[in-house]
């Protein structure tokens, strides 16, 4: 019965994911403030029935095959057959079930209380990804973590967020496999606070939950890899803090023109209108629509964020006077009819030490990010980098 429950509780993962990717800032509130097994005590209300129907048939094969069930059924069928005993019709499967539901939250409730005593212990893999709320600036900001080896931090585009931009379109499941891949939702975005103020919404300013993600996992250096907005703020890391990471791919990015730089306010306009059919401006349209098939999406925080960002959409002047210092191996990618950015590419690329631009044919901003070249160009740009055996200089020596 021990090995049938053994190895129906990987069944348990999937669920748990899926129950923490629906959850609404209230329950992440409620859990932050709850008491030491609030998380798990969650996770229990949402999965218990569902993961309880997904163990049955497992922990039916496993029992049928070393003859469990043959051999509790007869042991069941003598003692019903004793004079002046009350019948009983005992369900095996349900009971190894329980006892497997049982040990599992038992376990959870346990290193959730390891983890709320010291937030940066990560026992289990799975717990990297459930446990996925750090403090930046006051606000809550959510990640997730799968893969092993050297970490990588993935940060995704305006209007999108961890679920959309990266999982979605395949690049946790491309990438898990040659790093420990740490996706953010910055501020704003998914899971994470969604402040309604204009100035959380800098570059500067979001480019810290990358940091304050990376301080919390005790991840003293990475690779970063960023799409459009994430780029961006890859461009202001690189520029004020090189010596936190080992190489950078930046994708969608370039600079805004005057006319593209003003689509801030017209996406704020968009986002701000009361009935969706008065918007007049089509490119005001497709973002009110693209934004909206999101559910984690809040309309007035990024009208906040599109009005902060857009203007301040060159990445040589995010980057700062230091952009030079940041001597490791830069990768950008744009799609060659990706404009305006993909005009100006080149200018980020010579201003960087050791940096190159490639383009994909035919794609542009959104197409993109789905491209299978795009994914062959970043494998092969993280495995010609010299793999470090000893990670002791990524992880480990922040506070």
């Amino acid at each position: 019965m021990n090995l049938a429950a053994e190895a129906a509780v990987p069944e348990a993962r999937d669920l748990f994911v899926s129950a923490i990717r629906t959850m609404i800032f209230e329950d992440v509130m409620a859990i932050y403030r709850g008491p030491d097994d609030a998380a798990t005590r969650y996770l229990r209300q949402t999965t218990q029935t569902t993961l309880d129907r997904r163990l049955r048939p497992i922990i039916n094969t496993h029992l049928n095959s070393v003859g469990a069930v043959r051999t509790f059924r007869q042991a069941i069928d003598q003692y019903n057959a004793l004079p002046l005993v009350n019948p009983i019709d005992a369900d095996l499967n349900g009971h190894v079930s329980g006892y497997a539901m049982n040990a599992l939250f038992s376990q959870l409730a346990k290193e959730e209380a390891a983890i709320r005593q010291d937030p940066v212990k990560r026992t289990t893999q799975l717990l990297r990804t459930v446990f996925g709320f750090i403090d930046s600036d006051g606000l809550q900001i959510y990640y997730e973590q799968v893969g092993t080896g050297l970490p990588m931090i993935l940060v995704h585009g305006w209007g999108a967020d961890t679920q959309s931009n990266w999982i979605d379109t395949g690049w946790v499941d491309a990438l898990k496999h040659h790093r420990a891949v740490i996706s953010i939702d910055v501020r704003g975005h998914g899971r994470s606070a969604k402040p309604h103020a204009p100035d959380p919404y800098s570059y500067a300013a979001m480019s810290h939950d990358v940091l304050s993600v990376m301080d919390a996992l005790t991840i003293e250096k990475a690779d970063f890899m960023g799409y459009s907005m994430g780029s961006f703020m890859g461009a202001y890391l690189l520029g004020h803090y090189p010596e936190r990471f080992t190489s950078m791919v930046l994708g969608g990015i370039g600079n805004e023109t005057p006319s593209s730089a003003a689509q801030g306010s017209v996406i704020a306009r968009a986002l701000r209108a009361t009935d969706p059919a008065s918007i007049d401006n089509p490119a005001g349209k497709n973002v009110r629509r693209f934004v909206e098939a999101n559910p984690n999406n809040d309309l007035e925080s990024l009208a906040y964020s599109a009005l902060k960002m857009w203007p301040e959409g060159y990445p040589l002047k995010i980057a700062g006077e230091h952009i030079g210092q940041a001597d490791f191996p830069v990768l950008i990618v744009n799609g060659d009819q990706d404009y305006p950015y993909v005009d100006s590419a080149d200018d980020i690329a010579a201003a960087l030490p050791r940096a190159r631009h490639k383009k994909l044919p035919g794609a542009d901003h959104l197409s993109a990010v789905t491209d299978p070249l795009f994914k062959d160009i970043v494998i092969d740009f993280l495995n010609a980098r010299k793999i470090v055996e000893d990670t002791s200089d990524v992880y480990g020596r922040r506070p």
